[in-house]
């Protein structure tokens, strides 16, 4: 889509002026919308120093109103478990659950954040 775009950066360093310099649209009174409609976290809440607090933040600063926040593995719950206990230095967290993204939904923190679905097909085998 032309008027899409794309930040793969730190999520903990991230800032909306640097994701306007990037190219956001403007919204229809001339100033630059940084929201994005969807943002995808894949293969990566396991390695955060707080998930809680980056979805949070995702939720209160970038996301846009009605927005899609995806947190996905390829991998599934149980591999990222295994592998917590195989590198906790690497592998910080484990997938969250279905509960406690409820929970985080339901926090006062995350406005307007909310969970859609849950899916965890855990159909890889042991490597």
């Amino acid at each position: 889509h032309p008027e899409s775009v794309f930040v793969a950066g730190d999520v903990d360093d991230l800032n909306l002026e640097d994701v306007n310099k990037d190219g956001s649209s403007e919204t229809g009174n001339g100033e630059r919308d940084a929201r994005f409609d969807i943002i995808v976290l894949n293969a990566c809440v396991s390695h955060l120093w707080n998930p809680k607090a980056t979805l949070q933040r995702l939720s209160d600063e970038f996301l846009a109103t009605d927005g899609i926040l995806i947190v996905s593995h390829p991998r599934g719950r149980k591999f990222i478990e295994r592998m917590c206990q195989k590198d906790p230095v690497l592998f910080r967290h484990n997938l969250p659950t279905e509960q406690e993204l409820e929970a985080l939904c339901a926090d006062k923190g995350a406005t307007g954040l909310r969970l859609l679905s849950f899916h965890d097909n855990d159909q890889h085998q042991e490597d």
